[in-house]
């Protein structure tokens, strides 16, 4: 009876271990990815979701930035200013204001952007 035991055990495990399978897609479903950053895959995103709605965009921005356009990104992207915001460093305010800031992922696909030239991608 204890052999017929193990052995189901074991048939067990091997049934159960034979079905398991990753897809790296289901168990990660947003990774942290900040290579081969594009303007238009997604740093425009990122803009327009931390940034645009009712501060930098529209007739009177904050700032007097409007962020709206690739040109205008691109000027406080190669300026500086743009990844000095985001961090916080060098006399600017974090940004977005009154929040603690984007997640470092997103500042670091910002960072690499820039990085790469902020080409309009």
């Amino acid at each position: 009876m204890k052999v017929k035991t193990i052995f189901f055990a074991l048939v067990s495990i091997v049934v159960i271990q034979s079905c398991y399978y990753d897809i790296e897609s289901e168990l990660y479903p947003y990774r942290c990815i900040s290579t081969d950053i594009t303007y238009n895959g997604r740093i425009k995103r990122i803009i327009a979701d931390n940034c645009l709605s009712g501060c930098h965009s529209g007739v009177a921005p904050t700032g007097n930035l409007d962020l709206s356009s690739y040109e205008n990104v691109k000027a406080v992207a190669m300026d500086g200013a743009l990844i000095n915001a985001l961090y916080g460093t060098n006399g600017f305010v974090k940004m977005p204001k009154g929040t603690s800031g984007l997640p470092d992922c997103e500042i670091l696909a910002v960072q690499n952007w820039i990085d790469a030239g902020a080409k309009n991608n």
